[in-house]
């Protein structure tokens, strides 16, 4: 079973600031990865054992938060 999503960054601000992706399954890091300022998408494959709790975080260094809003774009569980 895996997790897959499109991550696309919202155009909504001309500055930007590097996030941080997160993907937990239960109590642990499945996958972390980064949007740099200058990329606008980013495509996650998450293998996901059944039965467990996924957790999605999602965070920015930046004291700004400029351009941070993220669209997660056709979320699906696949087997």
């Amino acid at each position: 079973t895996k997790l897959q999503a499109r991550l696309q960054r919202a155009s909504e601000s001309e500055s930007r600031s590097a996030i941080s992706i997160e993907v937990w399954v239960d109590d642990q890091i499945a996958i972390r990865q980064e949007i740099a300022p200058e990329e606008e998408l980013l495509d996650l494959e998450v293998p996901i054992a059944p039965e467990k709790k996924i957790k999605l975080v999602m965070a920015s260094k930046s004291a700004l938060n400029l351009g941070t809003r993220v669209l997660w774009r056709e979320p699906r569980l696949s087997k």
